[in-house]
């Protein structure tokens, strides 16, 4: 499973590097089912990680944690929350921005948008935080506290209490979008955050509002419009929260245990071909792989190369050659460190 609908760019889609993404792979590859809710989302993990020889693992089914937001009340998760009975419940839920050491403009930003919603709108309103266990970390080193939702909560049994939503890239606005009540993106860093990490969606055409500003914001909570005002609440709704009816858990246990067949990637009947082409230096070896991949009949074979993950970022000769190679090939990175057995030790040493 995933832990949230990507809508900033992941894996190979953010960075050229191969080391981010080599673990993920890896964990694709050990899968026996990988689940996901449709292609946008299959696109945006599996192939982002270089892993689409897994394809046919892949059960777009709906997302399990979601059924915890639809199957609890609004009234049990206004009571675990402990809200106040005469107000509604405001869910101010950023992503986190900063940098790992470095963490202090977006505390701040944050901070003061807390404020902002606390002054306007506290008689109306029961506010809740939900922050980044990292800036949560930090907030509480500078001695700032609001109300948070409680850490034994799931968030997704949170979120069958909150009214309305304010995020801005994080993954809990498209979850929340089950509920079809009103979300509201704060983006105030729109223009720098989508050109230096990149995103699947340009967020002004989501089923949501769309706020850079802080006056905008205050507006867009007080008008407070459902996703299913929104012209685009179809297109979005069937491309991010389609299956999400309360039942995904039970789709997905059937096909784990009872082997109710659902992929929607069977292989295309190809010959699977995986090569070791050494290090990928400039060298005849290299040569002859990149002019065999360049030859071979990629209707016929599928032909993936593996090589080491961390040597090929140190080594720009190495990074030059791997684009040399035919664009059907696929990348099958190497990570972490050679485990051996005591004999093998013994034996090395």
């Amino acid at each position: 499973t995933w832990h949230g609908t990507p809508i900033k760019h992941l894996g190979r889609d953010a960075e050229d590097a191969f080391v981010p993404s080599a673990n993920t792979q890896r964990n694709y590859f050990c899968s026996d089912y990988i689940l996901s809710y449709s292609p946008a989302m299959t696109q945006r993990t599996v192939m982002a990680y270089g892993a689409a020889a897994a394809l046919d693992r892949v059960y777009e089914v709906g997302t399990p944690r979601i059924d915890l937001t639809l199957a609890t009340s609004r009234a049990r998760a206004r009571s675990i929350l402990g809200a106040a009975e005469d107000k509604q419940v405001l869910l101010y839920a950023p992503t986190w921005r900063g940098s790992f050491g470095n963490q202090n403009r977006d505390i701040q930003e944050q901070v003061e948008t807390i404020e902002a919603v606390l002054d306007q709108f506290s008689d109306h309103f029961d506010v809740f935080v939900s922050v980044h266990h990292i800036t949560a970390i930090a907030l509480k080193e500078k001695g700032i506290t609001f109300r948070t939702v409680p850490v034994d909560v799931p968030i997704n049994i949170a979120l069958a209490g909150v009214d309305l939503l304010i995020s801005d890239y994080s993954s809990i606005a498209v979850d929340y979008l089950s509920l079809d009540r009103p979300v509201i993106l704060y983006c105030p860093d729109y223009v720098h955050f989508s050109e230096t990490q990149g995103l699947y969606d340009d967020l002004r055409t989501l089923p949501v509002a769309f706020c850079e500003t802080i006056d905008a914001l205050m507006t867009a909570v007080h008008d407070a419009r459902k996703p299913s005002d929104f012209e685009s609440y179809a297109h979005y709704h069937e491309m991010l929260v389609w299956h999400e009816d309360g039942h995904v858990s039970a789709r997905a246990l059937d096909i784990i245990l009872n082997g109710v067949a659902a992929t929607a990637y069977r292989r295309d009947g190809r010959k699977r071909i995986l090569f070791y082409a050494g290090g990928m230096f400039s060298n005849g070896i290299t040569s002859s792989i990149v002019a065999l991949t360049n030859a071979i009949d990629h209707d016929l074979y599928e032909v993936s190369i593996v090589f080491d993950a961390l040597a090929t970022d140190r080594d720009v000769d190495r990074q030059t050659n791997i684009k040399k190679l035919h664009p059907a090939c696929q990348f099958v990175t190497r990570t972490g460190a050679m485990t051996y057995t005591p004999e093998a030790v013994s034996y090395t040493h």
